[in-house]
């Protein structure tokens, strides 16, 4: 999920300049979600184990940068509990032998579900920072694109992939302005400028 999950204007100082020194680590990550959304997004594939494939990654690469900086959130267990449920789903549509489209839906909705109320909540409870729309945005996607899962288990592998292809750009874009201004947090040193007037920037 996304900028701003749960950084907030409270977030201390120590704790911002701790993100800004990964900066790089939030770049990478965003511009593989860049790459592997689009993909989805572009190309229509006729196997169920390359989209499943592309969809664990995807699913993964979320969950990483959710359990990398649990301080986004607040509290930071919905950080935790968001990474867990998107490790999980990924985990299991990359693992899963002979994984069905029927099974690749219920298990990328799940996961979609779970951290997309989680980012949505967040917001909800703590939206006093620059971007806050933004993570409300991808939040909602998520939840949309879960419950499509859940409920259309038989949709095509077309409509699949366009729905985490999506979600997934909405989150490469948004990881991708979040490293750009921890960057420029770090490269200008001192204390712990705010964005606009809000806290910071963080992809969900």
């Amino acid at each position: 999920m996304d900028l701003g999950r749960g950084d907030r204007r409270g977030l201390a100082d120590d704790e911002l300049h701790r993100l800004a020194d990964r900066w790089l680590v939030f770049l990478v990550i965003g511009v593989a979600a860049i790459v592997i959304g689009l993909l989805l997004v572009t190309d229509i594939f006729t196997a169920v184990r390359t989209l499943a494939l592309l969809v664990g990654f995807s699913l993964l690469l979320t969950g990483i940068d959710d359990l990398s900086s649990p301080e986004r959130f607040h509290p930071r267990w919905m950080g935790l509990l968001s990474g867990v449920a998107y490790l999980v789903a990924g985990f299991l549509a990359i693992v899963w032998p002979g994984v069905t489209l029927w099974a690749l839906a219920v298990v990328t909705g799940v996961g979609l579900l779970v951290a997309g109320v989680v980012h949505t909540a967040g917001v909800i409870r703590e939206h006093d920072y620059t971007g806050w729309w933004l993570v409300l945005l991808a939040g909602l996607i998520s939840i949309a694109a879960g419950l499509m899962a859940l409920a259309w288990p038989e949709a095509t592998i077309l409509v699949l992939a366009v729905l985490l292809g999506v979600r997934t750009l909405v989150f490469g874009i948004t990881e991708v302005v979040f490293a750009m201004w921890l960057r420029g947090l770090r490269t200008g040193g001192g204390a712990a400028a705010e964005p606009g007037a809000g806290t910071s920037l963080a992809p969900g």
